[in-house]
């Protein structure tokens, strides 16, 4: 089966998503049960489910059955956390605001006693200052990430 042909209508009949994690609805193999957890967590924190012989991330698996088609671009956990795989924590949106959405503390670099803040955008990068603790760095970097990344949540 390709993925043309794994439908939000079968995604449905075959997956529970009202549970946390998602269990299965039907019997998927020999060797498991309908109300059994679908898939597995992976190392890179998401959880990964087999269906018609594929492997799927969930929350692409939950965007087809919520919304009856496939993301058009990339999905966004809005609050950083990949295991969370709820409807209203996810959003469809291209690679790049993707990218402007990661948790890390980036833009923060200890340079003696002290800490550099600087962010860039669209191969500009904008030097935000000195600060005597890596918290200023990261509250100067965080501001100015706010201010210029249209897919920033946090």
């Amino acid at each position: 089966m390709a993925k043309a042909d794994v439908t939000a209508a079968f995604v449905r009949s075959a997956l529970d998503f009202t549970c946390d994690p998602p269990v299965w609805r039907v019997k998927p193999s020999p060797r498991l049960r309908a109300g059994t957890v679908a898939g597995a967590m992976w190392k890179d924190g998401y959880r990964r489910i087999c269906i018609a012989g594929k492997s799927y991330a969930a929350h692409r698996l939950l965007w087809l059955a919520e919304t009856g088609e496939w993301p058009a671009g990339t999905l966004d956990h809005i609050t950083g956390i990949r295991s969370d795989n709820r409807f209203e924590n996810l959003r469809d949106v291209t690679l790049a605001i993707n990218g402007q959405n990661r948790r890390f503390v980036a833009g923060c670099t200890k340079i003696g006693k002290r800490w550099m803040a600087q962010i860039g955008l669209a191969g500009r990068t904008y030097y935000l200052g000195v600060f005597d603790t890596p918290a200023e760095a990261k509250a100067a970097y965080l501001a100015k990430k706010r201010e210029i990344h249209e897919g920033c949540t946090s």
